[in-house]
């Protein structure tokens, strides 16, 4: 068995939080959590951004496995599902959500891309 590098763990880490986390706004997609004072808008239809975010949030889990078992495929997986986390959190912003109630989902996809394109993440992979 390969020895995982700390990188990769950590990354590893990100996709579960990341997972955790889009899982959380899916359920505020459903009017679901914090009292009801924070409900996120997906242009007028608020259903479908939260099936988005539940497909989005199973990928990232299944990916953290992938990440932790050093399945080859984890690394394109982590990279695909974090820009389009990205881009799906920008049209939510389009979409008619404030910058200030989805600045938390942006982090974890930006520091999973950092991580992934290190060359010693992509080495364990098997990327060149």
């Amino acid at each position: 068995m390969k020895k995982r590098p700390m990188a990769v763990t950590v990354l590893g880490i990100i996709a579960l939080i990341a997972g955790v986390l889009v899982l959380l706004e899916a359920l505020l997609f459903f009017g679901v959590g914090l009292f009801g004072l924070v409900q996120l808008r997906f242009f007028t239809v608020a259903w479908l951004g939260g099936i988005l975010s539940l497909i989005v949030a199973l990928i990232w889990l299944a990916t953290s496995r992938q990440l932790f078992t050093l399945d080859p495929r984890g690394w394109t997986f982590v990279v695909v599902i974090a820009i389009i986390t990205l881009v799906i959190n920008v049209i939510g912003l389009l979409g008619g959500n404030e910058f200030n109630s989805l600045w938390w989902s942006f982090i974890a996809p930006v520091l999973a891309l950092v991580l992934a394109f290190l060359p010693g993440t992509r080495a364990a992979f098997g990327q060149k």
